[in-house]
This record gives C-alpha cells, structure tokens and sequence, in this order.
C-alpha cells in the first residue's frame, strides 16, 4: 500500500470516525479532540500546534466560521472522506511541521485548535 493510500484509508476510517461529535458544526468542545485525530496526530498538543501552524500560514481563516464554510461537515463521513481524497489526488496539500496533510485535514486540526482556545 502507498503512504498515500495508507494517509487516505487511515483518514476515512479514523479522523472522520469519531462518534456522535459534529467538530466542524459544533461551537463547543470537550478538553478532547475527536479520538481520530488523537490516532491520527498522536496528542492534542500536536493537533493544536499543526492547527495553529496552519492558521498562521493562512491568517484569512482564523475564523471558526470561515473555517467551517471552508469544510465539510464531519457527520457526513462519506463527504468528508471524499474531499481528504480529492485534496490528495489534486495536490491540494499543505506541509506543515514535516507533516503533509490534505487542508481539509489541516483544517481539523485549524478548527479544533480555535475551538479549544475559546473554552481554554
């Protein structure tokens, strides 16, 4: 399997998986990122320091709603694992801190990172 198959199954099934948690709608969030992301990225300090490091990169979307109307919904699995696919067929990928991640990824991290600053 390529790393790129690997990246893509492994964010179908795991970033976008978590259970009852609409990230991408919600305004509020646990202490907790979504279990995916945790899989994904390995802690929270690590999603926040991609997150912020993308919105620092793109400061246009260092807004909750404008990161929302710039994703997908995370409750649509389908859809969402379609646009991480679509980001890496056409190259629409940032790298960040040694990570390449489709932006709908980064906006994730972006998004999860906004919204666990405001409840801190």
């Amino acid at each position: 399997m390529k790393r790129r198959q690997f990246l893509q199954t492994s964010v179908a099934g795991g970033v976008l998986a978590f259970p009852g948690t609409a990230l991408l709608t919600a305004r509020s969030i646990s202490a907790s990122p979504p279990e995916g992301l945790q899989r994904l990225f390995g802690n929270i300090d690590q999603i926040r320091k991609l997150g912020d490091a993308y919105l620092s990169a793109n400061p246009d979307e260092r807004d909750i709603g404008a990161l929302q109307a710039l994703t997908v919904p995370a409750e649509d699995l389908r859809l969402a694992a379609d646009a991480i696919g679509t980001d890496f067929a056409s190259g629409n990928v940032v790298q960040i801190d040694g990570w390449i991640l489709s932006r709908t990824e980064a906006r994730h991290c972006a998004l999860y990172s906004l919204l666990g600053s405001e409840i801190s």
